[in-house]
């Protein structure tokens, strides 16, 4: 879950981190607020056993 302050209106994203659709990249939206950013995640990725890593594309 992301949750962000627009103006006076709070935001709120949730979905899995392949989530992505017209409006959102879960991914991308992660990887661009999380301290380390995409080499934070790689290494989740890594550590959960996941094969996928993160494109550089999609952040």
């Amino acid at each position: 879950m992301f949750v962000r302050k627009i103006g006076d209106k709070i935001d709120v994203v949730s979905g899995c981190l392949e989530f992505e659709d017209e409006d959102v990249n879960i991914l991308d939206l992660i990887a661009k607020n999380m301290d380390g950013g995409k080499d934070s995640i790689e290494k989740r990725l890594k550590v959960y056993g996941k094969e996928n890593h993160v494109d550089d594309a999609a952040v």
